[in-house]
């Protein structure tokens, strides 16, 4: 399994840049009951900011900005519900072991560097979902802006579960819990916005 790319300093001015260069509270937030509000599930960290259960949202298949190099018809059983993100992560890291790409195994790399940043250092900026009552059972939000932070976030709970040594980070020295990542809920999505921040990010994996 990878290791961290870089010195801890290093990895912290990462974190800063790949995120978006505004801190916020670090502290691992605790879930509360759901509610039908927009902002419902998780405890708000300020008056817009939510921490949410990751496995309610899914990646915006319409994005502009492909993470996965692999088969479509894999990333297609993720968005009808088939599959999960963990399932989606298996079937990439079994191919990267059996038939590795170069695109594939950056993929990897950069997301988890970025993993490594967020557990170690916290999450600086917020993803941003929208609710979708169209979505496979379970899931309530689409991913506007931030599927980098996702899947960081998704590949932190792979690891946990199949090579957690290779996260380095002792679990009562987490700034985030793997499970909830922090959103901005909002009511409408905007395309321009998810164009700009793919250029925003060019030069980043979040």
């Amino acid at each position: 399994m990878p290791k961290p790319s870089d010195s801890r300093t290093q990895r912290m001015l990462d974190n800063w840049a790949q995120q978006g260069g505004r801190p916020q509270r670090r502290t691992i937030p605790e879930a509360i009951p759901e509610s039908d509000s927009i902002a419902g599930p998780g405890k708000r960290a300020d008056e817009r900011i939510i921490s949410i259960p990751i496995d309610e949202i899914l990646p915006d298949r319409y994005q502009g900005r492909l993470r996965w190099a692999i088969d479509i018809a894999d990333l297609e059983k993720l968005y009808s519900g088939q599959w999960d993100a963990q399932d989606l992560l298996t079937t990439i890291h079994r191919t990267l072991t059996n038939n590795p790409s170069p695109a594939l195994q950056e993929a990897w790399q950069v997301t988890y560097d970025l993993a490594h940043s967020i557990l170690a250092e916290g999450q600086v900026a917020p993803i941003t979902i929208y609710p979708d009552r169209t979505l496979p059972s379970g899931y309530r939000y689409l991913i506007e802006t931030g599927e980098g932070r996702y899947w960081a976030y998704q590949l932190m709970r792979w690891l946990v579960a199949h090579d957690a040594e290779s996260l380095q980070v002792p679990q009562e020295e987490w700034k985030e819990d793997p499970h909830y990542i922090r959103a901005v809920a909002i009511s409408t999505p905007s395309r321009l916005r998810q164009v700009a921040e793919n250029e925003q990010r060019q030069s980043y994996p979040s």
